[in-house]
């Protein structure tokens, strides 16, 4: 079982999607997903789970993260 599982809303928040549609997502692959695209993006073309596995711009890092334990994997900064 996942410990840093979080959720996403599909339109963030900031863009009108307070109470929209959220999903459950692994923690690296939550903050992947803010680091890759800015939340316009999010709300105008990537806005459900199969326009964002379709997206190019993930592609390497879903090739990457499927094979993955994700329990060992993280992106969060450290504290010095």
């Amino acid at each position: 079982m996942l410990s840093q599982v979080t959720w996403n809303h599909l339109i963030p928040k900031e863009e009108g999607g307070r109470y929209g549609e959220r999903v459950s997502l692994c923690q690296p692959c939550h903050i992947t997903l803010h680091a890759f695209f800015t939340n316009k993006e999010l709300k105008n073309k990537y806005h459900s789970i199969a326009l964002l596995q379709k997206a190019e711009r993930l592609q390497t890092y879903l090739n990457w993260i499927r094979n993955k334990n994700i329990e060992k994997i993280t992106n969060r900064r450290r504290k010095p």
